[in-house]
């Protein structure tokens, strides 16, 4: 097995999960006993029937209900039946919070991160998903393990003349031992993200001991809960044989489903199983190890487009360093995308530079998480 040194398996699905809390209604209220209008402002939310949610829970929530309130304040911040108003959907947070009602908890968490309808801080959005924690809330359970795997826990809050700005004191550190057993609270229920971040720290020994079976039965947890990535690498482990024995049968049925589930990478690996042609003397390749940049462009293009993982590479290559262009500027969106087509066939060349461009933010943000699963995924390649 390979063994990697990246620095902590951390995911851009936070920003995935924070847009999910944006959308997830209170159906159910766990604090306070459920009179008429608070049920029919849950029915009204499920149903998605947001101006009569609106009055209901408008009602409901004045009289103290919690799952009123939480809902209430989705009404407001994503403009459902009523106007957007992040500083009333915030309001109603911290009434729905101090009933303590844990989703609320986690949201308003992400309000004082963002600075959403609040001013930004940490301090209070850490506290917020602490205690949403201590509720056994498996998002704020992931969301927390994330930030223990970044090192922000400890940051600070330093207000400068007119703005709030998170300040890192320099002296935080990974605390790899919390965010593993809050990832294992938050997958025993069941939290497909996590099931997925947990399954990669598996995979590559970060912070415990590489186990590559426990890896991938996470892996395979976080895909049966609908996890699209968690899918996708699935079908990518099946098809490269890395950490088990190849099987067509199954990437081709993960890819299947993480596809039908919209996972782009997943679709390109199955458009490529479709067409799949060998080229037996790739001219964009040629003409770029001979420096001859203008004339492979147009090649590379022209096979990268039907669907060649080498000439995406290569098409990749001109890009980043600027040989796409006449004034030699450098296009790292561009050589991301090609370097995405080129991997997600299979190419260990583009995995890796994947890796480098999620570690230093070059076209893309920076990404521990796919770092990590890139790098992986290069090494077993060879």
């Amino acid at each position: 097995m390979m063994s990697c040194s990246p620095k902590v398996f951390v995911s851009l699905l936070v920003f995935a999960v924070s847009l999910f809390m944006l959308n997830k209604p209170a159906y159910t209220d766990t604090n306070v006993p459920l009179d008429s209008d608070t049920i029919t402002c849950n029915n009204d939310m499920r149903d998605k029937n947001y101006t009569a949610a609106l009055q209901r829970c408008q009602l409901s929530a004045s009289q103290g209900s919690a799952s009123a309130q939480y809902n209430l304040a989705l009404l407001y911040s994503n403009g459902w039946g009523v106007r957007k108003n992040y500083v009333i959907a915030a309001d109603w947070l911290r009434k729905s919070a101090d009933n303590n009602y844990s989703d609320a908890m986690v949201l308003l968490s992400d309000f004082y991160l963002n600075g959403t309808g609040v001013a930004v801080s940490l301090t209070m959005s850490n506290l917020l998903l602490r205690k949403s924690v201590d509720l056994g809330n498996p998002i704020a359970q992931y969301k927390l393990a994330v930030r223990h795997l970044d090192g922000k826990v400890e940051n600070k809050i330093k207000k400068t003349k007119r703005t709030l700005r998170s300040q890192s004191t320099g002296g935080s550190s990974i605390n790899y031992t919390r965010a593993v057993e809050l990832l294992t609270l938050s997958s025993q229920n069941n939290y497909s993200d996590s099931q997925y971040l947990l399954g990669g720290l598996y995979l590559n020994g970060e912070g415990v001991d590489q186990n590559a079976s426990k890896g991938v039965r996470y892996i395979s947890f976080s895909a049966l809960n609908g996890n699209g990535d968690a899918q996708y690498l699935l079908g990518l482990i099946y098809e490269q044989g890395v950490y088990v024995k190849k099987d067509s049968k199954k990437f081709i049925k993960w890819y299947t489903i993480a596809s039908e589930n919209g996972n782009k990478q997943a679709a390109w690996a199955l458009d490529r199983f479709a067409q799949s042609d060998n080229v037996k003397r790739n001219k964009c390749r040629i003409y770029y190890e001979r420096a001859r940049f203008r004339q492979s462009l147009p090649i590379c293009i022209k096979q990268a487009s039907s669907g060649d993982p080498v000439s995406a590479y290569y098409l990749a290559r001109l890009h980043y360093f600027g040989h796409a262009n006449s004034n030699k500027k450098r296009d790292y969106d561009r050589a991301h995308y090609w370097y995405l087509k080129s991997a997600a066939q299979g190419h260990a060349k583009a995995m890796f530079a994947l890796a480098k461009l999620y570690d230093t933010g070059q076209g893309v943000e920076k990404n521990v998480r796919e770092k990590l699963k890139w790098m992986s995924l290069s090494a077993n390649q060879g």
